[in-house]
């Protein structure tokens, strides 16, 4: 099936039938099921650029953008609506806590995104909300942790059609050893508590004003969390390590 999006005719996947049986088959599809993730190539460069500023920790973001609703092409899909995700750009977070296997997200960088979003609705005249997380696994797969899905499944209780994306970097092929970067989008089956893997388009897009705010960020934040954790270990009656940047 064929839809627009940003002015761009965009071949939406079929999902196929499972042809299963019995109790399986009963289980209901997840609701608002994201059919497609669009991204521009600017704001997949920033995404890049971000997840490779280390190789030992996980490092993460909030996805800024909006749903595009496909209209449906007969009743039984009526009954499980579907959404195009559409990335205008992605917003650095500060960490927490600093986890070569994890990073958290907190109630209030949801807040503030929020806020963000809207400021961004106002200077683009267009309609821009928080749509996804993203994050990064340094010298592993791409493949989300049950971690990762638990804390899909968390944000898809706000909204159905939240998305996360997951960018693995650092991490050799063991026949070639070459690094391979991967990109994975995905929600959370709620029923069998699993992820859904989500096809991605990326197309092309000049640098905008939000990337390029993004990628000023990146050192910024970086920055901050160095602040915090030297704050930290001064609190803690640690001796002090003079920072510099």
């Amino acid at each position: 099936m064929t839809t627009m999006a940003n002015g761009v005719p965009v071949q939406v996947p079929t999902p196929a039938s499972t042809g299963t049986t019995g109790a399986a088959a009963a289980q209901p599809p997840p609701p608002n099921r994201v059919a497609l993730v669009m991204v521009p190539s600017s704001a997949l460069q920033g995404y890049m650029i971000h997840a490779t500023t280390t190789a030992h920790e996980e490092v993460m973001g909030l996805i800024l953008g909006d749903w595009i609703d496909i209209p449906p092409t007969s009743m039984e899909d009526t009954a499980t609506p579907e959404s195009i995700a559409d990335v205008m750009c992605f917003l650095v977070q500060r960490r927490l806590d600093k986890r070569p296997d994890r990073v958290e997200l907190a109630p209030e960088q949801l807040i503030e995104a929020a806020a963000h979003a809207e400021q961004l609705s106002v200077t683009t005249g267009k309609r821009v909300r928080v749509i996804g997380w993203y994050h990064s696994h340094p010298n592993i797969t791409v493949q989300p942790s049950h971690v990762d899905v638990g804390t899909q499944r968390t944000q898809q209780l706000m909204d159905g059609r939240f998305i996360g994306l997951i960018m693995s970097v650092f991490h050799s092929d063991h026949s070639t050893h070459a690094q391979q970067q991967r990109l994975i989008a995905f929600q959370t089956n709620n029923m069998v508590n699993t992820f859904l893997p989500i096809p991605i388009s990326v197309y092309y897009d000049p640098i905008s004003p939000p990337t390029a705010a993004m990628l000023a960020s990146v050192p910024r934040t970086l920055y901050g969390e160095l602040v915090d954790e030297h704050d930290r270990l001064v609190g803690a009656g640690t001796a002090a390590v003079c920072l510099f940047f």
